[in-house]
Parts: structure tokens; sequence; C-alpha cells
């Protein structure tokens, strides 16, 4: 990718990541975006006018209009992508998880009890997929005698 591309990339992080999260996004935040386009999007940009990347707060005219006929355009696409890399980000907690004002570490302890029942979930989910395909086989042998 030559430089060009890269501070045009790196214009279009900023912009979309200040949208996403209300603030200037970190320098970490920024590179996870811009790996994320470079491997999914081949560090292809996208044309966002100057008048955008000085007011972020103005995208919100773009965003979402093709949600509900299931249309996603290329904009669309790069929105969620920093949405997914701005919520994973602990520098966001306050805007995705604490709603109200909570302690930080509360909201730790919080979210590994959802990790620990979640990997219960695919333990119990794995084991019945295990026991009714075992039944199924048999009762499926059987009704071939």
């Amino acid at each position: 990718m030559n430089q060009t591309n890269r501070n045009e990339l790196l214009e279009e992080a900023i912009t979309i990541l200040s949208y996403i999260t209300e603030k200037k996004p970190s320098e970490k935040l920024i590179n996870l975006y811009v790996e994320a386009i470079n491997k999914t999007r081949n560090g292809k940009t996208i044309d966002i006018p100057y008048i955008y990347k000085k007011f972020p707060f103005l995208l919100f005219q773009f965003d979402n209009k093709n949600f509900f006929k299931n249309q996603f355009n290329e904009f669309d696409s790069r929105i969620l992508i920093a949405l997914c890399i701005a919520e994973t980000s602990t520098s966001n907690v306050d805007k995705f998880i604490l709603k109200k004002k909570q302690n930080f570490f509360l909201v730790l302890i919080k979210l590994s009890f959802f990790i620990f029942f979640e990997l219960i979930m695919i333990m119990f989910k794995t084991l019945l997929n295990t026991v009714t395909s075992i039944f199924f086989k048999n009762k499926f042998k059987n009704s071939l005698k």
C-alpha cells in the first residue's frame, strides 16, 4: 500500500471511528480499523467528502438507509467494521456497556459471567448434538432392519 492510500485510509478511520465513538479515536483503534480494511477490502478507501471528515457527526445522514432492505453498501459495511472494533475496545466501555455509572470491575465480573455461561451453553449444545446424532443414527439403523 502506498503512502497516499494509507493516509486516506487513516483519515477514513478517524472519520468513521469518530462518528461511532463520538470522540477522537485512539491510535490503537485507528490501526485496528486500517488492518481490518486491508484484510477485508484490500486496503481500498471510500471517498468521504471533506465536510464529513471535519464534522463526522454529519455521517448520520447516510447511516442505516438500507438497513431494512438488506442491501448493504460499502459505507454500511465500513460502519459495521468500525462498530465492531469500537465495541470490543476497553477505551469505549463507558459508551457501549456502561449505560449507568457503574464500577469498571463490576462490569468485568459481569462480562466474565456472561462468557462463562456462554461456554457452558456451547458445551451443552455440543453434547446435545452428539447425543441426538447417536440416537437418530441408532433409530435409523433399527428402522432399516
